[in-house]
């Protein structure tokens, strides 16, 4: 049999078989978001960081949460309610830092970006609400960023396959696929 036969004839395991958000074991991820995960996502973060554009970094959030705090739960369920935020809330501005005193030349600063403290508090009480759900919507197949899961296994995986076709009478054939042109990057 001629090898585009072979192919065919294979049956390909689907590996975009993940569960959805609409399962109703999902139904908590889309309630309202409650004060408690808010104030959870401030007190994760490490309060001495640069501040945001507004001037607040996050221990200012913690030690004041009770002058925020309406003001904070209007704004999450508008954006529960709407599904939007205004462009300001989701922008973010580039500035330099100074490594060491008297920088004179462009290697002597750092980059940093200054994001807003609500949309660093969204995006933390968001992740964590995805964080209990990950695992079961994303493929077992896909060993990388999910919690309890090694980009290495995928490496023994792919080595015991290896072996396994080299000792076996069956024949085998392993492809391998350079994504590096599919995603941006950053030097």
């Amino acid at each position: 049999m001629l090898m585009d036969e072979k192919w065919n004839n294979y049956k390909v395991q689907s590996f975009a078989d993940g569960g959805t958000m609409a399962h109703p074991s999902y139904k908590r991820k889309n309630m309202e978001i409650k004060e408690k995960e808010v104030l959870d996502a401030i007190m994760s973060y490490d309060g001495d960081k640069t501040p945001s554009p507004d001037g607040f970094n996050m221990n200012f959030m913690k030690r004041k949460w009770s002058l925020f705090k309406l003001k904070m739960m209007e704004f999450f369920q508008k954006f529960f309610n709407t599904r939007k935020l205004t462009k300001r809330i989701n922008s973010s501005f580039i500035t330099l830092v100074a490594k060491k005193h008297f920088a004179k030349s462009l290697n002597d600063f750092r980059l940093i970006s200054l994001i807003e403290s609500i949309y660093k508090i969204l995006t933390k009480t968001l992740a964590n609400r995805l964080k209990q759900v990950v695992g079961s919507l994303i493929s077992q197949t896909q060993s990388a960023f999910v919690e309890g899961r090694q980009i290495i296994d995928s490496i023994l995986i792919a080595n015991e396959v290896i072996d396994n076709l080299k000792k076996s009478v069956n024949r085998g054939l392993v492809l391998k696929l350079d994504f590096e042109k599919a995603f941006d990057k950053v030097n």
